[in-house]
């Protein structure tokens, strides 16, 4: 779809980030067929979706903005999610008021403001780089599950983690200026010093 080209080193970052996504989700894995394949096909297929998001609201966003684009999505996926979730509601599943302001709140924190500073960073930075970024939902997810929640995140989500954050860090070139050695300033010469 997108013509850009991917640097090697966004590449190999990718690849390591996804292994270390690999371990923090496939250590639940617990073999018990059908269940465990649909949840990480549901899991893959979001991934795609939105890497697919990325690239094609590119161009929108060059055209309408970041704010625009972010409030035609919302609207549109909002009203089609209403449309598709009324029937398999029935009568009795409505909220009440106070959840109706929750859901409102969730929808403007976790929606809204997401969708708005994801495709502003996407006005500034290369899909390739930018994508990089998706890979630290599962690191978020495990420090707020550890600070909100008090789970207790498992060595191996740990260790993926750790391989996320290396990942990224390649990715963006981080990596590479960490382990350079600094270059020794230029010597000045005087004038009628020798070569």
């Amino acid at each position: 779809i997108s013509r850009a080209t991917v640097k090697a080193n966004v590449a190999m970052g990718a690849a390591i980030a996804f292994a270390g996504v690999a371990l923090t989700t496939c250590e639940g894995w617990t073999g018990q067929g059908r269940n465990d394949l649909v949840g990480m096909a549901m899991i893959l297929g979001g991934c795609a979706a939105w890497g697919l998001y990325a690239v094609l609201t590119a161009p929108l966003i060059s055209r309408h903005g970041s704010a625009g684009v972010a409030g035609g999505i919302l609207t549109i996926g909002g009203g089609l999610l209403v449309v598709i979730s009324v029937p398999a509601m029935g009568p009795g599943a409505w909220p009440g008021p106070l959840t109706t302001v929750e859901l409102i709140g969730m929808g403007l924190a976790s929606a809204l403001l997401a969708f708005l500073l994801w495709n502003k960073a996407a006005e500034t930075l290369p899909m390739g780089r930018l994508g990089l970024f998706l890979y630290l939902i599962p690191v978020t997810s495990l420090i707020c599950g550890a600070l909100f929640l008090g789970e207790q995140p498992s060595l191996a989500s740990i260790a993926g983690g750790a391989l996320i954050l290396l990942g990224v860090s390649i990715g963006e070139g981080r990596a590479r200026r960490l382990w350079r050695r600094p270059r020794p300033a230029p010597v000045e010469r005087r004038a009628g010093e020798g070569a």
